[in-house]
């Protein structure tokens, strides 16, 4: 058996099957994946199932979600060629940390560096968040925060003495194994649609030993899985760093589209990785922050979006007019302006991944229903009514499970995951 055939065995081996294979929920102990606790993503097997749905030959594979990078990872070990975009600048060096190619000898001999120097580094909370959010660290005045200030100065002890690091390749694998402990040493968690105190967060003991002892099982766990998995087909990717509508433009062919949108569930998914982008430094204003929100699909109304108009869609026009006719119940009367130009940007997509493909190339999307009001957005019939108007046929289509609605909704398990497919003809 070749090398690369055992390796993708070994990589879906552990995943659990018996949950949703469009999500994460069963790859914590996948290899790369197991990296950073990645609240959206694909599993690799449902990656090899949509490059096998694919009516030609792939070669080439393209996500322009790239979240956890596991549609690029599972192409390379399948000897594909992934490109894939990504807008968040942390998940984009996540992506990268999986991709890209390591000398291990050098890998081990920074990371001892980084062990070496740790205790030189003196930082100055006051000064390196002056910008950041007031929560981040408990002192005077503030009644709840995220880290205490002995466990975030050793987290930033870290950070500095992995920026001194001179080899960008290490840097990437590094920052990222750091950015992947900060939940575990924090007050929250992640649940839901964000981020919530834990139970008697206040009497929770976390020391800043805790920052080695985990820090150092992370970068254990990465070493291994990059020394087994070091003979991929293939090393090559393009990583596109930005806003998926406007970098589209910079790729020039493939062979199949595969991916999972925001859902139109007004809840920006940059806020899930707020920490890890203000602690790591990747924000350091309030004015970044903004931006980077607003380089985000169109899929919520914590930052002020431009209004476009809505693709034609029989039943997007009804859903709207049903929407607006509620507006005055709605807890945010933007909503019906969001629903239509988020599918104005799904369509954008969808537009430019015909342009991509290659005749026969199919295009995968994994898209969630969501509801207010009691109205339905039937994402699913909008995306097949959206590509009626593109060079898109529709192939097949599989409910690949049911969510709950809000709290404001009752919580009721009602709303479709779709998966999508459709072949260039």
């Amino acid at each position: 058996m070749h090398i690369s055939e055992r390796n993708i065995r070994n990589f879906i081996g552990s995943q659990d099957l018996s949950v949703p294979i469009s999500t994460a929920q069963g790859v914590k102990d996948v290899p790369f994946q197991r990296w950073f606790n990645f609240k959206e993503a694909f599993s690799p097997q449902f990656v090899i199932d949509s490059i096998a749905k694919t009516p030609i030959k792939v070669n080439e594979i393209l996500d322009p979600f790239g979240g956890s990078g596991t549609t690029a990872l599972t192409a390379q070990l399948l000897g594909i060629t992934p490109t894939t975009i990504e807008v968040n600048p942390f998940i984009a060096d996540l992506i990268q940390s999986k991709l890209q190619s390591y000398d291990l000898d050098s890998l081990i001999n920074d990371w001892m560096d980084v062990i070496r120097s740790v205790e030189f580094h003196d930082p100055q909370l006051e000064e390196l968040y002056s910008n950041g959010p007031s929560t981040l660290y408990k002192k005077s005045g503030v009644e709840r925060w995220l880290f205490k200030p002995d466990v975030l100065n050793r987290i930033a002890q870290y950070r500095m003495a992995i920026e001194a690091l001179t080899d960008s390749v290490n840097k990437c694998l590094f920052k990222v194994l750091l950015g992947s402990v900060l939940i575990p040493l924090s007050n929250v968690v992640i649940s839901g649609k964000g981020r919530r105190y834990r139970k008697n967060w206040q009497s929770r003991v976390v020391a800043s030993s805790d920052v080695d002892r985990l820090l150092e099982k992370k970068v254990n766990e990465a070493i291994f899985d990059i020394s087994k998995y070091s003979g991929r087909r293939l090393s090559n990717y393009c990583l596109h760093r930005g806003d998926s509508r406007l970098k589209l433009s910079e790729v020039q062919n493939s062979d199949l589209v595969l991916f999972s949108p925001p859902y139109p569930n007004t809840f920006d998914y940059t806020d899930i990785y707020n920490v890890e982008l203000w602690v790591l430094g990747y924000l350091n204003s309030s004015e970044e922050n903004k931006t980077l929100r607003q380089n985000t699909f169109r899929s919520h109304v914590q930052t002020k979006f431009d209004v476009v108009s809505p693709p034609k869609s029989t039943t997007l026009s009804d859903t709207l007019e049903k929407l607006n006719a509620v507006k005055e119940q709605l807890w945010n009367k933007q909503i019906p302006n969001m629903v239509g130009s988020y599918f104005s940007d799904i369509e954008a997509i969808l537009r430019e991944s015909q342009r991509i493909l290659t005749k026969g190339g199919m295009v995968g999307i994994v898209i969630g229903d969501s509801r207010y009001a009691n109205i339905r957005i039937d994402t699913a019939r909008i995306t097949k009514e959206i590509c009626n108007n593109l060079e898109l046929s529709f192939k097949e289509e599989t409910t690949i499970r049911i969510m709950k609605s809000s709290a404001q909704q009752g919580w009721a398990k009602d709303l479709d995951e779709t998966a999508l497919y459709f072949v260039k003809e």
